[in-house]
């Protein structure tokens, strides 16, 4: 996990088996829902593994965005 100087705090987790295949589930549906209402997002890439990306602003951006 990382942050910058812009406020904005980057999570990945990854792993090197096959990725994933077929549509996106609830689940991933779910947590892109909610990352986006606070101004975040999630990429998921499927070559040579699964990487998921989350990136989502920090509490003081967040507030300002349901503000």
């Amino acid at each position: 996990m990382s942050s910058s100087s812009d406020s904005l705090c980057t999570l990945e987790v990854a792993d090197d088996g096959r990725g994933a295949s077929g549509p996106e589930g609830n689940g991933l549906r779910g947590m892109r829902e909610r990352l986006e209402a606070l101004g975040g997002s999630l990429r998921l890439l499927t070559a040579n593994g699964t990487r998921l990306i989350i990136d989502l602003p920090l509490a003081s951006t967040a507030s300002a965005l349901r503000n």
